[in-house]
This record gives C-alpha cells, structure tokens and sequence, in this order.
C-alpha cells in the first residue's frame, strides 16, 4: 500500500505531465501556417520552418498523456517516477528545461538564421578570419584553392625576372563566384605577359574584409611578401563598416566567424531561437533604442548615402577613418619602396549616371591627391565602354558590386595598361622584391 508521500508524488507529477501535454498541444496547433499568421502576418511562415516545431510538440504531447496514462496502471514505472530523487528532477524540469523548452519552440519558426559554407576561412586572432590554407573545395559555387600562404591561387616563389604585384581587397579582388583564371589579378597576369612584362600578380583578397582587415594585414603581412606594387582594390562598401563598426556594434553580414566556430557556446548562438533574439534586443537595446535610430542606421549602410548625402556628419567621419587606413598603406609601401595604386571600383547604380553619382569617388581622388597617392577610377572608362559598346551595367556585375567574369576581365586589363604606364615594372632590371 502506497504512502501519503507516494500519493502526493504521483498527484504532482500528473499534474507537471498535464501542463507539458497542454502546452505541446497549444504549441502543435499554434504553428500551423494559417494560425500564425494571425500572430504576425510579418513572418510570413513556410511549412519548412513551422513542421519541425510540431513534431517536436507532437512528440512531447503524446510522451506526456502516455506518461499520464500509465503511471496509475504500472506500479514499477509509478515507483520508478515518483521516489524523492525523480521528483526533484522533474521540478528543476518544470522549472528551467520547460520554460527554455516552450521558449525556444515559440520563437524558432521567427528566427531567421543564416546558414554559411565557411570551409574555406579559419579563425584569425589578428585579422577576425583569414582563408584556410592548402584549402581545395567550393566557395560561392565555383571551385576555390589557396595556397601554403592562405592566399587564392598557386603557389609562388620569389622570380629575379618578374616584378611582384600584390592585390589587396576583398570578395571583389578575391573574384567572388568567379574562376581563379577570371579575378582581376588573373586578368592583369594575363594582360602583362601579352604585353610583353611578365609579373607575378598575388590575390590576397579576402571575402568580407572591411578597409581596417586590409589595412591591417597588409601592414602586418602583406609586406612580409615583398611586393613591388600594391594594388588596393577598393569597393565602397569598405567606407562604411570602418565607421559603423565602432558606433553600431554591427559585425557584418559577411563575418563567417559565428558559422566557424566549433564550440558549444558557438553552435547555441547560431542555432538557438532565443540566443537569436537575445542578440538581436541586446544590439537594438545597445545601438538603436528607437525606430528613428534604427531607420538612420540602416541608411547609413546604404552606400547610396555615399552618393546622395555627402554632407552628413556620419559620412564625414567615415572618411576620415578610411583616410587613415590609406595613409597606413602608403606608408607601409613608402617604406618599403613599393609603389601603391588605389583602384577605385563602382557600383553598379552609380554606372546609370556616372557624372551625377560620382561623390564618392570624387572624395577617394582628394584623399589621393593630400597623401600623395596614386589612383585608378574605374568609373568613367567603364561609363564611356558601355556606351560605346551599348551594353547594360549586368554586362559587367551581377549584383551591386561583385564583377561578372567579362567585368573582372576589364578591370584586371585596365590596372595592368596603368601601371604599364607608368612605368612602374621597368623602372629596375632587377624587381625590388628580388633582392629583400
């Protein structure tokens, strides 16, 4: 004959059964499409993200009423469930795993994660992430390698008859989607050895680095390598991040550091609902406590803004930050006798009217010009080609920035016919980089 305290025991554990059957079923129901909608016709449901919501409640559901079913009917389980240790266990339970439970399975079909191949970068104590080396797979859909170096392309080595050219940047120099053959240091390897010079053009561009990774590991690295020109390949979207980064807390959309990390701590945060939304109140609470901050946020990370409000007070300081940078990078190459050419890439609006949507190149070109700094834009001439050739601005991109392969063709060609030039690659029989 069962005790008082068994009695109690088993009137307890029904009833933590019964709430865990009811919110199951509440949350199985709650998520079907149609249901939800009602909730937030935002979210804008598919049946992918809510189906796995409703077999996991429809799990917990039918364990919690079998549970309930039988433990009146089954003396051993009721023994087995009901002693003072399994109890207490099923009020921490109670009191923590369902709360996080109902939690989670609430907000996990609002979640938007985002889901990366980031096989090819590793973690970089100095630089965020780098390109894994002797990497051989897939990045954007084309196949990738890396050298020993964690560079893109073959391995090299120092060559007394070729001057080394050394291409810095990010996905655009990197040639995002695109063949090894099709980047921009491809094209100008190609380009000098048809006109007769042969250089050994380097590809250290790095998906997703902003103007202070570049900076940095030029100057850190880069110079390690010894080039004899330096070639930044500078997209305007490396303006802002240098600014907002330290206003905003933003990390960007293209750091692959949260989808490379292999701890627990790591696969939480990029698969947890509630880890989702803790970080997305924490940055609004800490960098954007009003609808009006958040709009001019957003504004600012439009490169547009570069275009169309010049004058701003947070485009000022953008640039100011990106000057600096510059400076570090001539500098570097100053004293290392390496000649620096800033290659000023567009966007693919500003090609719509190139003469009234120059603003920024116009500020790249002052900067320039005060630090002593050669230059290339690549807007006018790539205007004046399409006009000429009655072609549309999807000739040369594929979305706002990144080049398609006939796009990165011509600018690789355009960066080797200036520094041919300019005469940059005779001006020495014997390449700098071959005796240092």
């Amino acid at each position: 004959m069962e005790s008082d305290v068994q009695t109690r025991n088993v009137r307890v554990l029904r009833l933590f059964l019964r709430i865990y059957a009811l919110v199951s079923l509440a949350a199985a129901l709650t998520y079907f499409p149609f249901l939800a909608d009602l909730f937030d016709p935002a979210a804008a449901l598919s049946i992918s993200s809510v189906r796995p919501v409703q077999w996991i409640a429809v799990f917990v559901f039918v364990l919690s009423v079998s549970i309930d079913f039988f433990l009146p009917r089954n003396v051993i389980l009721r023994r087995a469930l009901t002693s003072g240790a399994a109890l207490n266990v099923m009020v921490a339970v109670s009191a923590v795993v369902l709360p996080v439970t109902v939690l989670e399975l609430s907000l996990r079909p609002f979640a938007r994660f985002t889901y990366r191949d980031v096989r090819v970068f590793q973690q970089d104590d100095s630089l965020q992430w780098a390109l894994r080396r002797n990497y051989n797979g897939k990045y954007g859909g084309v196949a990738v390698s890396t050298n020993s170096l964690g560079l893109r392309g073959p391995e090299f080595e120092p060559q007394p008859d070729k001057p080394r050219i050394l291409f810095i940047g990010d996905s655009v120099v990197f040639g995002l989607r695109l063949p090894y053959e099709d980047s921009i240091p491809a094209a100008a390897s190609r380009e000098f050895e048809s006109g007769g010079v042969p250089a050994e053009c380097v590809n250290a561009g790095v998906p997703g680095y902003s103007s202070i990774q570049v900076a940095r590991y030029f100057v850190n690295r880069g110079v390690e390598l010894n080039p004899d020109v330096v070639v930044w390949g500078f997209v305007l979207n490396d303006v802002l991040p240098a600014y907002t980064a330290t206003r905003f807390g933003d990390f960007g959309k293209d750091n692959p550091i949260p989808y490379i990390r292999r701890t627990l701590l790591g696969f939480i945060e990029n698969n947890s609902a509630v880890a989702y939304f803790v970080r997305k109140a924490y940055f609004q609470l800490r960098f954007g406590r009003t609808l009006r901050e958040s709009a001019v946020y957003a504004e600012l990370m439009d490169v547009k803004t570069l275009v169309n409000k010049p004058e701003k007070e947070e485009i000022q300081a953008a640039w100011r930050v990106t000057e600096g940078f510059i400076k570090q990078i001539a500098g570097a190459c100053r004293e290392r006798g390496a000649r620096f050419l800033l290659l000023i890439l567009p966007h693919r609006f500003q090609l719509e009217d190139p003469e009234n949507q120059n603003a920024p190149q116009r500020e790249l070109l002052d900067i320039a010009r005060r630090l002593d700094v050669e230059s290339l834009d690549l807007l006018p001439p790539m205007a004046r080609r399409m006009r000429d050739r009655d072609e549309t601005t999807w000739d040369y991109f594929y979305d706002n920035c990144h080049l398609t392969a006939a796009g990165s063709d011509w600018a690789g060609e355009r960066v080797a016919q200036d520094i041919g030039a300019r005469g940059w690659l005779r001006e020495s029989q014997v390449p700098p980089h071959s005796s240092r």
